[in-house]
């Protein structure tokens, strides 16, 4: 929760929180303490839910352990930009040596992307216990 009230409000519409799968399977099995004992994580539609907020799985994340950053929750259209440096192409290379019945089609495009706005994400670092 204290992740969510630390990203900015002008980023809360459309964020979501990020992990990897292990990471999801942990906090679905948990649930915050109140009167009814509410589900950290809930389900819609085949969605994963967290306090409301979409929970997006990502491979790349790390594994829940001490001193690692398992979960983040950003708004990825203000956190992340990605760029095409040049237009789409096509080229077209013949190769009568080798295959000269065959020629190859290529689709070329160089895509970037980089760190747009900090603001936008914030990651929840795993505490040990």
């Amino acid at each position: 929760l204290t992740a969510y009230t630390t990203l900015p409000p002008k980023f809360r519409p459309g964020a979501q929180w990020l992990m990897n799968g292990a990471t999801l399977a942990s906090l679905a099995g948990l649930s915050y303490p109140n009167l009814t004992d509410t589900p950290l994580v809930t389900w819609q539609g085949g969605q994963a839910f967290m306090f409301g907020v979409p929970v997006g799985e990502c491979t790349g994340a790390p594994n829940i352990g001490a001193g690692t950053y398992p979960v983040a929750l950003a708004n990825l259209e203000n956190a992340y930009a990605i760029a095409s440096h040049l237009k789409p192409a096509v080229r077209i290379a013949v190769d009568n040596l080798t295959s000269p019945e065959l020629t190859k089609v290529y689709g070329v495009i160089r895509m970037d992307g980089r760190p747009w706005s900090s603001e936008a994400a914030v990651l929840c670092k795993a505490a040990t216990s």
